[in-house]
């Protein structure tokens, strides 16, 4: 398993993520990332999964607060058919 190579999902995502993350320092000295990508409407549900229980799964075992904005919230970027998710 380790020895195969990474996905090209997997590694565009590594790639990317510097790119459009925002790095915060906190008064604590501890970094924070925060990360917003647009995902089209049609796919939110594999991210929140039944009753929620994919993003509550992920939130739970990265620490990560999750959010999925509103469409007011919305890039000028953004679709009709996108969602925001940070």
């Amino acid at each position: 398993f380790f020895e195969d190579p990474v996905s090209a999902t997997i590694d565009a995502a590594v790639r990317l993520q510097p790119r459009c993350s925002e790095k915060i320092e906190r008064e604590s000295g501890e970094l924070s990332y925060t990360t917003r990508l647009l995902v089209p409407t049609a796919r939110i549900g594999c991210l929140i999964g039944k009753g929620g229980s994919i993003i509550t799964e992920m939130r739970r075992l990265t620490r990560a607060n999750i959010r999925i904005f509103s469409k007011e919230n919305l890039p000028k970027v953004a679709s009709e058919d996108d969602e925001m998710v940070q």
